[in-house]
């Protein structure tokens, strides 16, 4: 269910791949941003153990449309609701904290200003595959950063017809492990996600 939250959340520019933050969005908030989005489009989503641990794969930022966004949502809803949805964020919020978001503590990673960096090669793994005839030759990298940089390099010498690129992916199952590929784009394009009018409507 996640999967497919963090999809809409990306294509409607509410998260984004892209550093655009010092931090990345910790699990909690993560789940957050999932748990809001899914009330404004109606739809179930429970923030248990099991879904903040397959969270852990993801290294994800808020746009600044999304930040926006999420307060705004927030702010449609009692503090006593807000403890009882978003228990991570809202533990210890009050009533005045609410009222001036700039200075609350409890935003400050949504803002990425604090947080965890990510370890060097422990996320966001890659496999870069280029088709010789009937032949793929795979490549597996600790970072779809460095695989794209070889994609760059070998495109001098390749049609980049040639090649795909996927992200490796970590899913838990009924306590087991299984890891899929995704593919993505080998190159990221310019888009206009995150601005105001591809934001969804609040559903009251």
């Amino acid at each position: 269910m996640h999967e497919h939250l963090i999809n809409k959340c990306k294509q409607l520019g509410i998260l984004t791949e892209t550093s655009t933050r010092k931090y990345p969005l910790r699990t909690a908030n993560l789940a957050a941003v999932l748990k809001a989005y899914a009330i404004t489009a109606r739809q179930p989503y429970k923030i248990d153990n099991q879904n903040l641990d397959e969270l852990r794969d993801y290294t994800l930022y808020l746009t600044e449309a999304g930040y926006e966004w999420l307060l705004d949502v927030f702010g449609q809803f009692s503090l006593a609701f807000l403890r009882s949805a978003f228990q991570f964020v809202f533990s210890n919020a009050t009533e005045a904290d609410l009222k001036k978001p700039e200075k609350y503590a409890g935003y400050r990673n949504f803002k990425g200003t604090i947080g965890d960096r990510p370890k060097a090669g422990t996320k966001q793994k890659a496999v870069l595959v280029r088709r010789v005839g009937r032949v793929d030759r795979r490549t597996e990298f600790d970072s779809i950063l460095k695989a794209r940089e070889e994609f760059f390099n070998l495109s001098r010498y390749f049609p980049a017809e040639q090649f795909k690129l996927y992200r490796v992916r970590k899913q838990t199952k009924k306590g087991r492990v299984y890891y899929y590929e995704e593919e993505i784009p080998l190159i990221l394009e310019q888009n206009k996600r995150g601005v105001d009018s591809n934001l969804p409507h609040l559903r009251r």
